[in-house]
């Protein structure tokens, strides 16, 4: 297996992540959602190849230091687990480090919002057409107020496929507080139809014109769907 570079163990039962028995010298994609993982071993330091690292939904409290000789690390989530202690230093300051997911954790604020719900009766969207997909859902083209707009639909644990990223309510938390002319804040959202259990199901966001995506689709190359400006682009500035 020393030429194995990515492994998924996804939603299995394990319940600790050490380094013993995998390919720490080939290994740069591993995957672990949805487990009962509630402890990383201190041997974790030798998946120094390690690029992108899915810990989201599991159990786990604390983040060992050892963590820090992971020098390849660019990605990993974190989220919906039981961390109520502050991340280590030494692994905050990780050289590569680009992406951190932590949302549906103790030590994690959501923001108090006032988000904008709509009733789901006033959207409607067309399946077939896809604008888009991500960790957290896909997004079709669809109608609000006579209007084409921008409809993305969560993925939701209670159907099985669960977001990496947090919670649909932590990422409409944090879209109701976007103000920015480069940023795309949404009209607002729409709860599911079930009775006592009225989860966020989707997202009405403006249709953009003319736009183009800047995140590709990951590979082993890119690992966090980043991709270098293009040449219409290149002036944006936050």
């Amino acid at each position: 297996l020393h030429q194995l570079r990515m492994l998924s163990f996804r939603g299995n039962r394990l319940t600790e992540l050490s380094s013993t028995n995998l390919p720490s010298s080939s290994l740069i994609w591993l995957i672990l959602t949805n487990n009962e993982i509630s402890k990383i071993s201190e041997n974790v330091s030798a998946l120094k190849h390690v690029r992108k690292l899915m810990l989201s939904h599991n159990k786990i409290t604390s983040i060992p230091k050892e963590m820090a000789e992971c020098k390849d690390l660019e990605l990993i989530r974190l989220a919906n687990n039981d961390i109520n202690v502050p991340l280590p230093k030494e692994f905050l300051t990780l050289p590569k480090l680009a992406w951190i997911s932590l949302a549906g954790n103790p030590i994690a604020h959501c923001p108090q919002t006032k988000e904008k719900e709509i009733l789901k009766s006033s959207v409607s969207f067309d399946e077939s057409a896809i604008l888009g997909r991500g960790a957290s859902g896909t997004v079709y083209l669809g109608k609000y107020k006579e209007k084409d707009v921008a409809v993305k639909i969560f993925k939701h644990q209670s159907t099985g496929i669960s977001c990496s990223d947090g919670n649909p309510e932590d990422e409409a938390a944090i879209n109701a507080l976007v103000d920015h002319p480069l940023a795309v804040s949404a009209h607002g959202v729409f709860l599911s139809d079930e009775e006592g259990n009225r989860t966020h199901e989707g997202m009405i966001m403006p249709l953009l014109e003319n736009a183009e995506a800047l995140g590709k689709t990951p590979s082993f190359s890119t690992v966090t769907r980043d991709a270098a400006p293009s040449e219409s682009a290149k002036d944006m500035s936050m």
